[in-house]
C-alpha cells in the first residue's frame, strides 16, 4: 500500500516536470522497505537500530513529501527548489550536503501553510503568506549542529528584517535532539503515551538548554 501511494505522488511530480533518479533516497528507501518487509515475513528476525532508523526517517521523509506534493502552488512555483529534494544519502547523518532536507523543510513548510488556507507566495527570505490582509515572511532554517543554534537563527532574523513586514523564524530540530551528531536520532516504544511524554521532555530540554539564549538574543520586533 505504501509503495502504491508513493508510486501516485511520484507520478504527480514527474507530470509537473520534476525529474527523479532511480538512485534516489526516496526510491531507495521503497527498496529496503520491500526487501526488509519480504524477509521479515519468512523469518522471525529481530529489527536493528539501523533498519529502525531508515523505517522511522523513511516515514517523516514520505510524509513530508506527501504534503509537499499535495500542493499545487508548491509544486509549480517551486519546481527549482523541489527538484533539489532527490539527493542525499538515506540517514541524515550519511549527508556530506544539507542543502536537499533544508529545502525539504523549507517546501514542507511552505506546503503545509499552503493546504491550511494561507495564501502564500515562495521567495525570500523563504516564503510570504497572507492573514486577515496582513503579509508576514517566513525564514525556514533546518539546524544540522547545536554549534549552528546561533548563527542560524542570527542569519533568519537579518533575512527577516531585509524586508518591511513582520516575520517568523521557523527552525527545525531534527538534527540537535541528541548530542552525537553523527546519530540518528529515534525513539522505540511499545507505549504511544511513552513517545508523547519522551518527545515532550526532549522537545522542552532542547529548547531551554540549547535554544534559549539564541532566541532570546534575536527576539525583534519586526
Amino acid at each position: 500500500l505504501g509503495a502504491v501511494r508513493a508510486g501516485d505522488f511520484f507520478v504527480a511530480l514527474s507530470k509537473s516536470g520534476i525529474s527523479i533518479n532511480n538512485s534516489c533516497r526516496f526510491l531507495v528507501f521503497i527498496n529496503k522497505m520491500e526487501n526488509f518487509i519480504k524477509a521479515t515475513s519468512k523469518s522471525s528476525i529481530l529489527i536493528k537500530g539501523e533498519e529502525i532508523a531508515l523505517l522511522a526517517e523513511g516515514i517523516r521523509d514520505f510524509f513530508e513529501m506527501n504534503v509537499i506534493v499535495k500542493s499545487e502552488r508548491v509544486r509549480h512555483d517551486g519546481k527549482k527548489d523541489l527538484q533539489k529534494l532527490f539527493s542525499g544519502s538515506s540517514f541524515p547523518s550519511g549527508d556530506s550536503l544539507q542543502t536537499p532536507r533544508s529545502f525539504q523543510f523549507q517546501l514542507y513548510l511552505a506546503a503545509l501553510m499552503d493546504l491550511s488556507g494561507f495564501d502564500i507566495t515562495l521567495k525570500e527570505p523563504d516564503f510570504f503568506f497572507q492573514y486577515k490582509s496582513r503579509k508576514y515572511s517566513v525564514a525556514a532554517k533546518r539546524i544540522n549542529s547545536p554549534s549552528k543554534i546561533y548563527t542560524r537563527l542570527s542569519e533568519a532574523k537579518k533575512q527577516i528584517k531585509n524586508y518591511g513586514d513582520l516575520g517568523f523564524i521557523a527552525f527545525s530540530i531534527d538534527r540537535v535532539g541528541w548530542d552525537e551528531m553523527n546519530k540518528d536520532t529515534y525513539i522505540v516504544t511499545k507505549n504511544p503515551d511513552v513517545l508523547y511524554s519522551d518527545g515532550k521532555t526532549i522537545l522542552y530540554d532542547v529548547l531551554r538548554n540549547k535554544f534559549k539564549k539564541a532566541v532570546l538574543d534575536n527576539l525583534d520586533s519586526q
